[in-house]
């Protein structure tokens, strides 16, 4: 692996020659919009969503300990979490810390509306980049569509799922978040598999706020037959992070 640093010269000769050939997709985790404020608290990190659904599965089944728990993935814990706890406890939980963000004109309201992406993949199930501006079409995932719209927006395609549309319809496959949700989506969930399998093959894959531990989709993009079958290509998987300890 190579470290890019982010002043050197070579980083930046690189990146204006992506952006020039729009080569470059972001795909944004939960590090992004985590502990930005909504109408009454914050947006969690996927750390903060984990310890919360930890405590709520322990309240609801008092035979399982933090400590025996803890050391599960996010996937194993989120499918517990749908499992145990009442969807209207989910609902209240998801209403308070994932819609009506306020994005404000920050580093990151800048990173997602000043720089011309025709389109972004995200993570997260809040609503933050559709709450940063009204120029953002969006695409679920296990729907069918075609990548063509009469909206001249650009589109925000939320690879788990979103909360406003699981408030709409209370269906659970509308989120992809425990292990049996990540399994249905795989099966279901072609458009968004080939749109990213065609991405990692061809463009530079950028990395905002994603944790990379449990993300089975993302893994099976990755390291598809279509993928490994290519020859080998100049395009780049780059991580951001300011932890100097991470690879």
């Amino acid at each position: 692996m190579i470290r890019m640093e982010i002043d050197s010269d070579a980083t930046k000769q690189f990146f204006v020659q992506a952006f020039r050939d729009e080569t470059l997709v972001p795909i944004i985790g939960s590090g992004f919009s985590g502990g930005m404020k909504t109408p009454k608290g914050q947006v969690p990190t996927g750390t903060q969503m984990k310890n919360y659904m930890l405590d709520t599965i322990i309240e609801v089944k008092p035979e399982f300990t933090k400590e025996q728990l803890s050391t599960m993935e996010f996937s194993w814990v989120a499918q517990r979490f749908f499992e145990y706890v009442d969807s209207e406890k989910i609902e209240k939980y998801f209403r308070q810390f994932f819609v009506n963000i306020n994005f404000q004109n920050n580093a990151k309201w800048n990173f997602i509306n000043r720089i011309g992406w025709k389109y972004i993949y995200t993570l997260n199930i809040d609503t933050a980049i559709e709450d940063s501006s009204r120029n953002w079409e969006v695409f679920y995932p296990n729907s069918d569509f075609i990548n063509e719209s009469v909206y001249e927006k650009r589109k925000l395609f939320k690879v788990h799922g979103d909360v406003n549309q699981f408030f709409k319809t209370r269906e659970k496959n509308t989120l992809i978040l425990s292990q049996q949700q990540y399994i249905n989506s795989l099966k279901e969930n072609k458009k968004f598999q080939d749109l990213l399998i065609s991405d990692y093959k061809g463009k530079n894959i950028l990395y905002i706020g994603c944790s990379l531990d449990d993300e089975l989709d993302l893994k099976y993009s990755a390291i598809s037959d279509t993928n490994l079958n290519q020859p080998i290509n100049l395009t780049k998987i780059i991580y951001v992070t300011t932890d100097i300890q991470h690879p």
